[in-house]
């Protein structure tokens, strides 16, 4: 289903103010793991190293910037911050959707954060269901004008549900994503949009070669609110406010698969990004946060958000005894009872 890029604009600037209000509290459950002191591992804070290797790119820490919007003005310059931001602190970074530059050409130069290959990793991101609308052939040669390193191709059903014109046939993404991962000739990812990723049956993704998953849990942007206030759905929708698998349930249950591991939606802080990496992910992915840090301060408030998250990181690190990332999967850590509950996995 085409949309013109008047609605798209529309939409997605709705999606940027939703940042600009009071954040409404969700639950958290990365406070549901509990990480142990060590206070005598003799550690220099200033020593501790948070470098890792990424899809092949080194970071300076493991953290992406994740996908917001795209494709509109303000986006354009919010992406552009972000990215300016990411390349200063050698983190990943993924840009919006690109659909409305696929459906506009002259909007492809919103995309292009990568001219001068300052980002130690930059990529892409398309919807799912709207893959199957483009050639394989159109995708790439985006990514080749972009300097891209890889793509996400997100899954939204809820959100799409929510939408008074949104997809409701996704009969097709199989396919279409299983042609991409063939033939689009750069790494490609498959993300969630905030409800997670269950007990998924990823094997045939993982056979046809994608390269990751980003959980994209609940716990995060609540998208469903977002679309809810622009639509005539929400008393209908109101069954799934707290529809989702949380974060940290998704990393547990998909871990251990042999691709890239990202853990999205709800990280906070550092200490949140220590207890992602400590049960079983290589990565981790926020975007709310950075948003609204724009919206207090710019530039500047995005700056300020990164140190003090990396700093937690490294505190963090310092308090449960590890010098460097690879011995993040060594620590030792505990669960509550209600995140070991959604474990507890029963066929019906």
């Amino acid at each position: 289903m085409k949309m013109s890029s008047e609605n798209i604009d529309s939409r997605k600037n709705r999606h940027l103010r939703y940042f600009t209000t009071d954040e409404k509290p969700h639950r958290n459950f990365f406070d549901d793991i509990y990480l142990f002191n060590s206070p005598l591992a003799p550690l220099n804070t200033d020593a501790i190293d948070t470098g890792c290797t990424f899809s092949g790119s080194g970071l300076s820490f493991p953290a992406m910037i994740s996908a917001v919007t795209g494709g509109t003005d303000e986006g354009a310059e919010l992406n552009r911050l972000m990215a300016q931001a990411a390349a200063v602190h050698k983190i990943a970074f993924q840009s919006g959707s690109i659909r409305i530059a696929l459906e506009n050409p002259e909007l492809t130069p919103h995309f292009q954060l990568n001219r001068q290959k300052e980002l130690s990793f930059y990529a892409l991101n398309i919807g799912a269901v709207q893959l199957g609308e483009y050639p394989v052939s159109q995708i790439s040669d985006l990514m080749c004008k972009t300097n891209a390193h890889a793509l996400f191709i997100h899954l939204n059903k809820l959100q799409e549900l929510a939408q008074d014109s949104g997809d409701r046939d996704f009969s097709q993404i199989k396919r279409s994503i299983t042609e991409t991962v063939k033939n689009l000739g750069f790494p490609v990812f498959l993300k969630e949009t905030g409800c997670g990723f269950g007990p998924e049956l990823l094997e045939h993704y993982i056979a046809s070669g994608i390269a990751g998953v980003d959980t994209g849990g609940y716990g995060g942007t609540d998208f469903l609110e977002i679309e809810n206030q622009g639509n005539s759905n929400s008393e209908l929708m109101k069954p799934f406010e707290n529809w989702g698998v949380p974060t940290p349930v998704s990393v547990m249950l998909n871990k251990s698969k042999n691709i890239e591991l990202i853990a999205g939606g709800g990280v906070r802080n550092g200490l949140d990004a220590l207890k992602a990496l400590a049960v079983g992910a290589n990565l981790v992915s926020f975007a709310g946060p950075v948003v609204r840090a724009y919206y207090k301060s710019g530039l500047n408030g995005i700056n300020n958000f990164l140190k003090n998250f990396f700093t937690q990181f490294r505190y963090a690190m310092l308090l449960t005894g590890i010098s460097c990332i690879d011995e993040i999967p060594k620590l030792k850590y505990s669960i509550s009872h209600q995140l070991e509950s959604y474990l507890n996995i029963r066929k019906s």
